[in-house]
């Protein structure tokens, strides 16, 4: 579409994925019934802050999955780009760029849901429409731009940390080059992770790793 002229704000959903991929080119098992979508967003705004939307999307996720099961069980961010329901990835956020277009990859398990992981069929009361929950999202999407546009990106992360995962809480941190203990300690301005190590007089800041909690 992008190719062939398209320049809008617009969504491409599909029923099923041959070769899904998550991040750093793992695969993303896409499983009938869930929510497998990309939202092309033309880039009004500098490459500098491209990163800032995987919060942004967290962030509209987790409030439209909210809007769907209540109550009936506790949602999470985890940095950097997943949501978790009581302790189960529920649905994860992959940024690329195109061109001159943001593309927001979401994967949400609403029907089904691999080995560990939770749907939201599973908590809702009543079965959910794909294609009404892709609705939900991008409203709440719109929502939570005019959110930072308003407001800045500070409120965004706001947000985004009153559901964070393990935050105050002891982390297991893998980059490319090591893997360390520390204290999840909020979150940088840029969204970057803070984490405290001990005997290390300044925390370390963590743009981009795997992050383990408890047992996993």
């Amino acid at each position: 579409m992008i190719a062939e002229g398209e320049t809008g704000y617009f969504a491409i959903r599909a029923d099923h994925q041959t070769s899904g991929r998550g991040r750093s080119g793992r695969s993303w098992t896409s499983l009938t019934g869930n929510l497998q979508s990309t939202l092309v967003m033309p880039m009004t705004f500098d490459v500098s802050v491209a990163a800032n939307y995987s919060f942004l999307t967290a962030v509209a996720l987790s409030s439209a999955i909210e809007k769907m099961i209540g109550d009936r069980g506790k949602i999470e961010h985890k940095w950097p780009n997943d949501i978790w329901v009581d302790g189960k990835k529920i649905a994860g956020i992959l940024l690329e760029i195109h061109k001159k277009f943001l593309l927001i990859g979401t994967g949400v398990n609403i029907g089904e849901a691999p080995q560990d992981a939770v749907s939201i069929n599973e908590l809702s009361d009543t079965p959910v429409d794909v294609g009404a929950f892709l609705n939900m999202f991008t409203a709440s999407m719109d929502d939570v731009r005019q959110l930072m546009d308003h407001h800045g990106f500070g409120m965004v992360l706001d947000k985004w940390l009153e559901k964070a995962r393990g935050l105050g809480e002891v982390i297991r941190v893998r980059t490319l080059k090591e893997e360390f203990h520390g204290v999840f300690d909020g979150l940088e301005p840029n969204g970057a992770l803070r984490v405290v190590v001990q005997g290390e007089p300044e925390p370390r800041i963590i743009y981009a790793a795997d992050v383990f909690f408890g047992k996993e």
